[in-house]
């Protein structure tokens, strides 16, 4: 075993304290509003009507994505589609802002890294394993690496594999793959760690790596009850990673 990858949410971080839905629509139709002002549109266009739109589309296409397997979606379209429902008609750049201004933040939505979790991840690296995000999110990139950092956790992950960056979503083997071959490293090499059982156990396993259920924090998973849900190992801390055979030494 050489890499470990994590998906973040329930996992790495997660949110305790997360405002109530309507208080983070007020937030973010509060920042639409401040980019149609900034570029002259905010005549006669209803900021919070499109920030819905905009969720409900985005909730429609990762729904649509995920019963096709988990190809796509391209978010940027989404956000063009309900600036045109609007009556807007925006520049590629306009899009990508009124995209980034969907995505509330960890910082406003309460995310909490886990109390374990930097001892955990600066373990494995002194023990030589090599560490990785594979994550589905519709707001990855740059911004996504900047939060990272600061909470503090940049410096553990030499590869960081977002959905929305690649054009697949777990449980599509494409992203594992992605995120193997940036490491260089072989799918019997590699384990993922995460609470979901579809996305991130049964997707891990259909790609080949050693499958680990942390079901510790996100209580209401259901137990597995297919045979590609059966995860290799489960944990119920972060730091039980620790102890399972495959990591308990060195990296191979």
């Amino acid at each position: 075993m050489r890499a470990v990858f994590f998906d973040l949410g329930d996992t790495v971080w997660h949110f305790p304290r997360r405002p109530p839905p309507a208080d983070v629509a007020r937030e973010i139709t509060r920042r639409v509003q401040g980019l149609l002002g900034e570029w002259g549109l905010a005549s006669g266009i209803d900021a919070g009507g499109l920030h819905r739109r905009l969720g409900e589309g985005w909730d429609a296409a990762e729904r649509a994505a995920d019963a096709d397997g988990g190809v796509g979606p391209h978010y940027p379209s989404l956000a063009s589609e309900a600036a045109r429902t609007a009556g807007l008609d925006l520049t590629a750049e306009q899009v990508e802002r009124l995209w980034d201004a969907q995505n509330a933040g960890g910082r406003f939505l309460g995310r909490v890294v886990l109390p374990d979790a930097v001892a955990t991840l600066e373990a494995l690296c002194e023990r030589g394993f090599r560490l990785g995000v594979i994550t589905n999110r519709g707001h990855g990139g740059p911004p996504f690496l900047a939060e990272l950092d600061d909470y503090g956790l940049g410096g553990f992950f030499e590869t960081v594999v977002s959905s929305d960056q690649v054009g697949y979503r777990k449980p599509h083997p494409r992203i594992f793959q992605e995120a193997l071959d940036r490491l260089g490293v072989r799918a019997s090499e590699a384990a993922h760690v995460r609470d979901r059982l579809e996305a991130d156990v049964a997707g891990a396993r259909r790609a080949g790596l050693s499958a680990v259920w942390m079901r510790g924090v996100n209580a209401s998973e259901r137990e597995p009850d297919r045979a590609d849900q059966q995860p290799h190992f489960v944990i119920d801390r972060l730091t039980d990673l620790l102890t399972l055979p495959i990591l308990s030494s060195t990296a191979g």
